[in-house]
């Protein structure tokens, strides 16, 4: 569904910045452009408010929210781009600047076939990177074209969470969303960053909730998933991980992070059996949040806006659907269709003083600021 959808995007051309709004309310934020990228896949943000914009065919942009200027920080070498695959995730290390690493997750295509490769590059605060710093940290096949995933995050304790689809085709034939001797379907967690140096390029945290348990691989952190299309930590609260799933053919859902959760992947769909339909009792983790494909088709995973100057929105994780430009939020235990808008949001990131940006996928970047 999200390579015909990405097809669509790119044949619509440019699309309007209005804002209207959802089931009779007004919207609750206006789009205020930033910035520009080609295909733009993942956005990190750095504690000055760079923005440091993943394009899918493989280069990485930085660009001035302030002025709108952008200058090109690198392209990574030997990247396979188009349909789901491509430069999909960027992280910034914690650490940086003083630790310049730029972690990336991205596709090749070498003569065995297509695989996902997970790496750093040293990225200082002015220049250019250098392609040659590029250190792979892992890297494995893929079956399929699509379900790439491509997420990445850093938690609160420092570890890379990994999204990793379940390896494509549509209804994950090889059953990799319930199989735990394999990455595919699931999020993975390891350590990397100073300390961690090739030939040993991450390491595997001793509270990884499989550790010793021969039916796990012990990267595994949850699993059970489809394809995860943007987490996040929120920056407030108690540090949560969100993240999206997008769904098959009836149900888009986003998720709470548990360790050692399943999420129900290929038995669910949302809460519902797949592919029956029917209430479904495989998995430990229920959604958040679901809607159906009477509202949209493909779930893109957003912020917990902490921006002071959205006040409604304070505490409210926001995301979107790709297909449809429909904006969501989530809070108390209740979910609301925010807005609507002609935008194909394909990431969101926050920035260091609570800021939310959204990029379209057909090319501009935003920041959601206050309605008029």
């Amino acid at each position: 569904m999200l390579a015909v959808v990405i097809g669509l995007a790119w044949g619509r051309g440019r699309t309007s910045d209005r804002v209207t709004s959802a089931a009779g309310q007004s919207p609750p934020f206006r789009l205020q452009k930033v910035g520009s990228a080609r295909g733009p896949t993942a956005i990190a943000v750095t504690p000055a408010g760079l923005l440091l914009v993943a394009e899918q065919a493989g280069t990485i942009i930085g660009i001035d929210p302030t002025t709108g200027k952008s200058r090109s920080i690198i392209t990574i070498p030997s990247v396979s781009s188009g349909g789901e695959t491509g430069l999909l995730g960027l992280a910034l290390s914690p650490g940086w600047p003083a630790d310049p690493r730029v972690y990336v997750n991205y596709t090749v295509r070498p003569e065995a076939g297509l695989r996902t490769v997970v790496a750093w590059i040293d990225a200082p605060v002015e220049g250019a990177a250098d392609p040659t710093s590029l250190v792979e940290v892992l890297s494995f096949a893929q079956p399929y074209s699509n379900h790439n995933s491509g997420s990445l995050a850093f938690g609160p304790d420092g570890s890379l969470y990994i999204g990793v689809g379940d390896g494509g085709s549509g209804g994950d034939p090889e059953g990799h969303g319930q199989d735990t001797t394999d990455w595919l379907g699931s999020i993975l967690r390891v350590s990397v960053g100073p300390g961690i140096e090739p030939p040993h390029a991450y390491a595997i945290p001793v509270d990884n909730p499989f550790v010793g348990k021969p039916e796990f691989l012990p990267e595994i952190w949850a699993y059970g998933v489809r394809n995860p299309w943007g987490m996040h930590f929120d920056r407030g609260g108690d540090h949560k991980l969100y993240f999206a799933d997008v769904g098959q053919d009836a149900w888009e859902e986003v998720n709470i992070g548990v360790a050692g959760g399943n999420y129900g992947w290929n038995k669910l769909e949302g809460t519902h059996g797949f592919p029956s339909g029917e209430p479904g009792t495989v998995g430990t983790v229920p959604p958040l949040a679901q809607y159906s494909h009477q509202v949209g088709a493909s779930v893109t995973g957003g912020v917990v806006c902490r921006d002071a100057s959205l006040p409604s929105l304070v505490g409210t994780y926001l995301f979107a659907d790709f297909a449809t430009g429909v904006f969501f939020g989530y809070r108390d235990g209740v979910s609301s269709r925010l807005a609507s808008t002609e935008l194909h949001p394909s990431t969101f990131a926050d920035g260091p003083n609570g800021e939310v940006y959204v990029a379209d996928y057909t090319g501009t970047i935003y920041r959601l600021a206050a309605a008029p």
